[in-house]
């Protein structure tokens, strides 16, 4: 067990930051004190309706042979850049894969 002191000003921050990320308090500070990512749920959520919406258009772009190719390029350049911003770790997994 750590015991730690702080304002009640920094325990307000760091409950509504984990409660966020939809973790616990504690999950939330082991995380950040290992120096782990902590993803806030939002984010993942987007994140995930993203990589959804890219397998669709991969999808429409087997499906049509190609026939919207520069569009379906386009966008999905567009879904990658849009999920680098929001976590860069994930769009480097997503490299990687």
């Amino acid at each position: 067990m750590l015991r730690v002191r702080m304002e009640a000003s920094e325990w307000q921050t760091l409950t509504e930051n984990a409660k966020e990320s939809g973790l616990t308090t504690s999950g939330y500070t082991r995380r950040k004190a290992l120096g782990r990512r902590v993803d806030s749920r939002a984010d993942m959520q987007a994140i995930n309706e993203l990589r959804r919406l890219g397998g669709l258009l991969k999808m429409t772009h087997t499906t049509t042979q190609g026939v919207y190719a520069e569009t379906t390029a386009s966008i999905l350049c567009d879904i990658r850049k849009t999920i680098e911003s929001l976590s860069p770790e994930i769009a480097k997994e997503l490299t990687q894969a």
